[in-house]
């Protein structure tokens, strides 16, 4: 069932077949009462199907159901989980789920960790501890592997001290013997090397951090500054209109009110427009236009009054641009997609 339900994701407008399906095996896993396994492994396939859908409210209802299901800890339902609240922008939940990973699961899913919270603090315009959390994980991978490295070079030690003493019981393999210390210390200069080049490596992308962090912070600065312009510009017109006509009325926002946003944005926020249209050439100036306001995270209730719609239709709008995004059946939201574009 669940094998089915997973080809019909591949297809388009298949989501209540899908679900369909999902649910008919989480009835037969029901059945099984030696083993929850099932049953909370049909859940975390629903919740990757309601997220390749962008249902995220329903993401995060099957994921906890998969991950209260689980009779014994299970860090991998339990970081699924911390995710589901992301994508919910449920950040505090999602917060305390990851500061209760135990420190002994960081060995193995350190960078799985930290990318979270780096998301968490994305979301949070948190720049400082985006790019703490950056390093981290960036640490994390180094550390991994300066420890492969050390276990190849420890190896390549046990083998030459093997390869010495096998000299001494056997003279006529003296030969053999020297060749392989010659390339064992050739492996051992050669993984010396590799762990220079990868502190140098760490060493220049911290000193391109710090340049970059200024101008980071300039651009965030200016996407806040139109973000709240365009917020209280939407909340005065509805007033004055209010005032004048006794009842709410759309407001206006003219093609030059458009064009000069545009030209803001894209020369803020490195050639966005421009990127999009090359990129993606299905997209529309209406499309652009509504992405551009993602980009900037203006609230829901403001790109709403922009567009004379309900809130609720501007997700819908943005599940109809993601076929255009080439994001059909990728597990990622277009808002997500747009918001680290």
């Amino acid at each position: 069932m669940l094998n089915l339900a997973e080809c019909l994701t591949y297809k388009e407008n298949t989501l209540e077949e899908v679900i369909g399906f999902t649910r008919k095996a989480i009835s037969l896993a029901q059945t099984i009462r030696t083993d929850q396994a099932p049953l909370a492994d049909a859940y975390q396939d629903l919740s990757v199907f309601y997220s390749m859908y962008g249902e995220e409210a329903h993401v995060l209802q099957a994921a906890k159901a998969s991950y209260n299901l689980r009779v014994t800890y299970d860090v991998s339902a339990h970081l699924a989980l911390a995710q589901a609240y992301c994508q919910a922008d449920s950040l505090r939940q999602a917060k305390a789920l990851i500061s209760q990973t135990p420190r002994a699961c960081y060995e193995e899913y350190g960078g799985l960790i930290y990318s979270l919270s780096r998301q968490i603090a994305f979301s949070q315009n948190d720049i400082n501890n985006v790019y703490a959390y950056a390093d981290s994980a960036e640490a994390y991978l180094i550390k991994k592997n300066s420890a492969n490295m050390a276990s190849k070079d420890k190896y390549y030690t046990l083998m030459l001290q093997k390869e010495v003493a096998r000299a001494k019981d056997n003279e006529a393999n003296r030969q053999q013997v020297t060749l392989t210390i010659v390339i064992s210390l050739f492996l051992i200069v050669l993984i010396s090397l590799g762990c220079a080049l990868l502190y140098q490596k760490a060493k220049l992308a911290e000193n391109e951090r710090i340049r970059n962090l200024s101008q980071i912070q300039w651009k965030d600065k200016q996407l806040a500054s139109i973000r709240q312009y365009l917020i209280k510009k939407v909340d005065i017109s509805k007033k004055v209109n209010t005032l004048k006509t006794k009842k709410p009325r759309a407001f206006a926002f003219s093609d030059d009110d458009w064009l000069e946003l545009e030209a803001f944005v894209n020369s803020t926020d490195n050639d966005f427009i421009e990127r999009l249209r090359s990129e993606f050439p299905k997209l529309t100036t209406k499309d652009i236009r509504f992405l551009m306001l993602i980009r900037i995270k203006v609230p829901a209730s403001t790109i709403a009054a922009l567009y004379s719609i309900e809130e609720k239709s501007v997700r819908q709008k943005l599940f109809l641009i993601k076929t255009k995004l080439g994001l059909e059946g990728a597990d990622i939201s277009a808002k997500t997609f747009i918001e680290n574009y």
